[in-house]
């Protein structure tokens, strides 16, 4: 098998040069179509594309180059691993995450959130946001639904704001990274109306699904979203009966947060 590609690519347009004028011809006695090549010559390119190895090497997969640079220092690994495990270094927090150890030990500890102490974001959080701790019930109660079926803006915004909040502030930058990757895939929102009472079950939510489970197994995280009161609301699964189903939740459970469309799902 032919292995230099300028000789592959000589041969196979010599022959097509030489195909040239059976074609012309062909077309003068209304043979063939117009720009098209007969049968026969044809099936002699075909063949001299598989002895000269063009249509395998065309099936081969290309050949990646990585591209290495100089190797990196200990100050520009702890930026790389912050920068992707983090929502960015803080001030200062590089020269700390090498005095105390170096990225490998950060990692370590931002794998195992709990051995953080975190405690005065904790108390800060509490004061800023009295309802974080609060229960359903306790929301309901609370924070009543507004006049014309408003969201209580107080808990539309400061749930946001406690998410950000969160974000900056935390020494379990990891943990905040996955709670937000979560966030996006089980999504839910929180209109200013129509669905007034994810005021309440979308800061249960974010509490008791996402977080809870940003590092748990994905079937607990899953059955804890499809089973939980905002995510019934938002897709619509509370509207499912008997002989009457909303198919809005069985539809993005496979497509987004699931199987994915082209993996075993289509509508």
């Amino acid at each position: 098998m032919l292995r230099n590609p300028r000789l592959i690519n000589t041969l196979v347009a010599a022959l097509a040069l030489a195909l040239l004028p059976s074609v012309v011809t062909a077309q003068g006695a209304g043979q063939v179509d117009p720009g098209k090549i007969s049968e026969e010559d044809l099936k002699k390119l075909r063949q001299l594309e598989l002895k000269s190895g063009v249509r395998s090497k065309a099936a081969e997969t290309p050949e990646v180059q990585a591209i290495k640079g100089p190797p990196l220092e200990d100050r520009e690994k702890v930026i790389h691993v912050l920068n992707r495990m983090s929502f960015g270094p803080r001030p200062g927090e590089v020269d700390k995450v090498i005095a105390d150890g170096g990225w490998e030990k950060w990692v370590e500890q931002q794998l195992n959130p709990e051995s953080i102490q975190d405690a005065a974001l904790e108390d800060e959080l509490g004061t800023k946001f009295k309802w974080l701790k609060m229960s359903l019930p306790e929301l309901r109660k609370a924070y009543p639904i507004g006049e014309n079926e408003y969201n209580a803006p107080e808990l539309r915004k400061g749930l946001r704001n406690a998410v950000l909040y969160r974000a900056v502030a935390s020494n379990r930058q990891f943990q905040e990274v996955m709670a937000e990757f979560w966030r996006n895939h089980f999504f839910v929102n929180q209109p200013v109306r129509d669905a007034p009472t994810r005021s309440w079950t979308a800061i249960d939510y974010e509490q008791n699904v996402l977080r809870k489970h940003a590092f748990g197994k994905f079937k607990n995280m899953l059955y804890a979203s499809a089973t939980h009161p905002a995510m019934l609301e938002y897709l619509d699964n509370y509207q499912s009966k008997a002989n009457a189903w909303n198919e809005n939740y069985a539809r993005e459970v496979m497509e987004l947060h699931t199987l994915g469309e082209g993996r075993g799902y289509g509508e």
